[in-house]
């Protein structure tokens, strides 16, 4: 009978860290969309402001060794994450985007170079880019 060795995974405080770098990584593509004249991250949103939050629900960084000898799943990275958009004034939901992502499982170069930053930078680029969209969209009145 095999044992399978759990997977780490990063501590509390890594976690919350790992947010605030997926936060400011979001804000910067916010802001080089030019969708927005201002864009700031801070506990207070500004007043006629989209109020940006989420969570991180897992990261793990896996290894990138094993994803390029091994293959099949075996150091397989993740991130995790499920972001909120809000109005700042009301509070009022205006929508959420799911984050999942994880490494090729078959290994080899691609999978060794997934990792959980480039996972964050994808993910916020689309994030942007959905924002940027639905704000014109809201704006030509679709």
């Amino acid at each position: 009978m095999s044992r399978r060795t759990p997977k780490p995974t990063l501590k509390s405080e890594q976690l919350q860290e790992r947010g605030r770098h997926f936060a400011d990584l979001i804000a910067l593509e916010l802001e080089s969309t030019k969708a927005f004249e201002k864009v700031t991250r801070g506990t207070a949103p500004q007043p006629g402001s989209l109020s940006v939050s989420g969570d991180t629900t897992r990261c793990a960084e896996g290894s990138s060794s094993l994803r390029f000898w091994v293959g099949m799943g075996a150091g397989s990275s993740y991130f995790d994450a499920t972001v909120q958009f809000a109005d700042a004034d009301t509070g009022e939901k205006l929508g959420e985007m799911l984050v999942d992502k994880n490494s090729w499982a078959l290994g080899g170069g691609m999978a060794a170079g997934q990792t959980v930053q480039s996972f964050m930078q994808e993910a916020a680029k689309k994030i942007a880019a959905q924002v940027a969209k639905s704000k014109a969209d809201a704006a030509a009145g679709k």
